[in-house]
């Protein structure tokens, strides 16, 4: 009896360390970039536009395609976003996009403004 009663320790006690092991990874993970820091560059270039474009290459029907516009959104208000604009800011998951993207809306890259994101225009 004692020695499935020590078993028993044994195993909670392993599996309390386990758990306890993944959450404190979880907080040892490195943090993802601040909102704010991300679009440091592109709010500096969009200083003083009431409203600009927007593109990205993901669905924005997705969660991770909104989640880019409304980060985006977020970083940059008070500019808005809007259809027709002289400056299109693009933000990609993929650098090799920017191009793909400026070529497919008949738009130039402007200023790059770091591996996924840049301002295009006409």
């Amino acid at each position: 009896m004692v020695a499935r009663t020590t078993i028993a320790i044994l195993a909670v006690a392993v599996g309390l360390a386990a758990l306890l092991a993944r959450e404190a990874g979880a907080f040892l993970a490195p943090a993802a970039p601040r909102i704010d820091a991300r679009y440091a560059a592109a709010r500096e270039a969009l200083r003083g536009q009431a409203t600009v474009g927007f593109i990205t290459d993901q669905d924005l029907k997705t969660d991770a395609g909104a989640l880019r516009y409304h980060a985006a959104a977020y970083a940059l208000a008070p500019t808005l976003f809007g259809p027709g604009q002289t400056l299109v800011l693009v933000d990609v998951a993929r650098s090799s996009a920017i191009e793909e993207l400026a070529f497919a809306n008949h738009l130039r890259v402007l200023r790059r403004l770091g591996p996924d994101l840049a301002i295009l225009q006409p």
